[in-house]
């Protein structure tokens, strides 16, 4: 049987007992209602006090806990424990609470509603900063992201929100996929966080990553310097570059000397989608106050799907997106620029100082986790060898969030930021292996995917958004300032 999970049920004239391994809950009903849906304030969940310290068996090897939450939201109650490993990391426990569906009535044993596995969004917000990730209750796969490590003691919520109720939704698997959940996890109080205290020993910790930095209240005026993003009206944050966030204003502001020197006197070429096309338009802006005075000498080539390309979404995305038409790969654009030796006489011809490139967001859509990654290693083996031959400096530009704000497929896209999350992490592994220079996208972007300046994209018809520019931001300063 799961953990977490009970065998049965106690029930009493005025309320039922529900038993779990951590602790047992009492519920009593106060309001008429079918089913949990959202925070739970039509129940009373209290724990007993000779039982308020029984949760040892659930505790974490090398985890200092707090005491566990019971949450619940879109009909589903789950366990929360939160807690930190190491200096600063931030890790959250969670797992299913039991089988069972409430009712008005009575208590409703339903295993299968439980049967597969649940998915969150995970997003931390202090004084000082704001992070995003994912987590599961059942798929340890996405243990393999990087915890959250957050740079100051100090007090910190946690805030928990439903995705995925099933596995083949959250990797898009070949069958029915369901759109993304939005259902925050409340307490029976309606208090949709936790909170925790985190003690940091060294200050310093954290402090070598790119992250956005919530605007206190009190700060009535930015810096100009300060790319600010608005959440939902009712907060907003800034950007904080892991290098350094004077260098640039914005990256389409004139005036900016270092940028000006970079774009004249070093020697670029992009490949990617539309992502990074995008970002060539806001650059063109730039490209134009000197070619009267001197050539730019970035070039952009719009080589996305770049790995193997899947034709079936192409001809049939429904019969495809319902398991109903086998995959086709085909060499994609980076791969045959390699293979048949464009790109090498690209650069004997024009001896750029670094190639800057990404691809997979639609090489990721069409194709499972697993697949994807073994053609992207492939490619990126393809790119070592080049690298060792020219000597050039390679870097990687991140892939972004998917913001589900393009409507064509009514959101059933099997691109979804599971897959994105999981496969940016293991590419950064692969940058790492073969020694090419990696720069974040989709940490950048995931507190805020859904605010997307257009369908999917942060940087949209040559205008900047806040997220895009903080990328481009981030980008520029390592291509401008490492060389």
């Amino acid at each position: 049987m799961p953990e977490g999970r009970t065998s049965g049920s106690h029930q009493k004239r005025k309320g039922v007992i529900l038993s779990s391994p951590l602790k047992r809950f009492h519920v009593r009903e106060h309001l008429s209602r079918k089913h949990v849906d959202g925070p739970v304030s039509g129940y009373e969940i209290s724990v007993p006090p000779e039982k308020s310290a029984n949760y040892s068996n659930f505790s974490i090897n090398n985890l200092n806990v707090s005491t566990p939450n019971l949450l619940c939201a879109c009909g589903r109650c789950f366990v929360v424990t939160l807690g930190f490993r190491g200096i600063g990391r931030i890790h959250v426990d969670v797992k299913p609470f039991n089988t069972y569906i409430f009712s008005t009535k009575h208590v409703h044993n339903h295993p299968e509603e439980y049967s597969d596995v649940s998915y969150f969004v995970m997003k931390v917000q202090g004084d000082h900063e704001i992070w995003s990730t994912l987590i599961s209750d059942q798929d340890v796969s996405l243990a393999r992201l990087d915890p959250i490590k957050v740079s100051s003691s100090g007090q910190y919520n946690v805030f928990l929100t439903l995705i995925y109720t099933n596995k083949s939704s959250a990797y898009g698997l070949e069958k029915y996929q369901e759109k993304e959940l939005h259902c925050p996890l409340c307490q029976t109080n309606g208090t949709c966080h936790i909170t925790l205290q985190v003690d940091v020993a060294n200050e310093n910790v954290g402090n070598a990553r790119s992250g956005w930095v919530p605007i206190k209240g009190d700060e009535t005026e930015m810096p100009t310097n300060k790319i600010v993003v608005s959440d939902n009206g009712s907060a907003a944050y800034y950007f904080r570059s892991w290098k350094n966030d004077t260098f640039f204003e914005c990256p389409t502001c004139e005036g900016s000397e270092l940028l000006d020197k970079c774009l004249v006197t070093k020697k670029f070429m992009l490949l990617g989608d539309s992502h990074m096309g995008n970002a060539w338009k806001v650059l063109q802006k730039h490209f134009t106050r000197f070619r009267k005075k001197m050539a730019v000498q970035w070039r952009m080539r719009a080589d996305g799907l770049g790995v193997y390309h899947n034709l079936s979404p192409d001809k049939d995305f429904k019969g495809y997106s319902q398991g109903k038409v086998p995959s086709v790969f085909v060499p994609g654009n980076m791969i045959k620029g390699l293979q048949s030796g464009l790109y090498y006489k690209l650069q004997q011809d024009n001896k750029f100082d670094a190639w800057i490139f990404s691809s997979g967001h639609w090489d990721l859509r069409d194709t499972s986790l697993d697949i994807y990654m073994s053609h992207l290693e492939e490619l990126i083996e393809m790119w070592s060898e080049f690298q060792r031959t020219t000597g050039v400096w390679l870097v990687w530009n991140g892939m972004p969030a998917y913001s589900f704000n393009r409507d064509i497929w009514g959101g059933l896209e099997k691109r979804t930021n599971i897959k994105i999350a999981l496969a940016d992490h293991e590419t950064k592994d692969l940058c790492k292996r073969y020694n090419i220079t990696y720069v974040p996208f989709f940490d950048i972007s995931f507190p805020f995917y859904a605010k997307s300046c257009d369908t999917h994209h942060y940087l949209c018809d040559g205008e900047t958004s806040p997220i895009g520019s903080a990328q481009l931001n981030l980008l520029l300063q390592t291509i401008c300032i490492n060389m």
